[in-house]
């Protein structure tokens, strides 16, 4: 019976010990698995090549009744690697309307290789265009935690149609 008590002593005094050692009291000791997580706009990408489109226009809207939309074809992206979840942004600025836009891409390791960044428009008041072409500029920004570097940069001619 003497066995038996000790056993049960024995077991009794691993399972506080273990909660002791895990809690609050005790820091630095995890018995849980942690799972590797990176945050939005964490990690890095190595850009082997990148290509602006040249042709950008403003388009005007259906009976003249809406603003002009802003149209920019893809930018394609030659991504040599990607770590965890850098941001690709694509960067629309026209200075003489003191206009800027920027649609971005939340990048992971299955984006490796060609990737075309997609460019989602925007819009501008239809009396706020006074000239048929506007001088503007692309850019290609990769975000990765604090750090943001520019990939690619063109000067633009951004035709007025309709």
């Amino acid at each position: 019976m003497q066995t038996e008590s000790i056993a049960v002593y024995g077991v009794a005094a691993l399972i506080v010990a273990t909660a002791l050692a895990s809690g609050p009291l005790v820091g630095g000791v995890d018995f849980t698995q942690s799972q590797a997580t990176t945050g939005l706009g964490e990690g890095s990408a190595t850009v082997a090549n990148a290509t602006l489109p040249a042709d950008v226009a403003f388009e005007g809207g259906r009976f003249g009744t809406e603003g002009y939309r802003l149209s920019v074809p893809p930018a394609d992206v030659e991504f040599a690697s990607i770590t965890g979840r850098p941001v690709l942004a694509y960067r629309v600025v026209v200075p003489a309307l003191d206009y800027a836009r920027v649609s971005s891409s939340i990048l992971s390791p299955d984006n490796e290789g060609r990737f075309a960044a997609q460019f989602e428009g925007g819009t501008v008041d239809r009396e706020r265009i006074d000239c048929d072409r506007y001088d503007g500029r692309l850019e290609l920004l990769l975000r990765s935690g604090t750090d943001e570097r520019t990939v690619a940069t063109r000067r633009v001619v951004i035709e007025v149609v309709g």
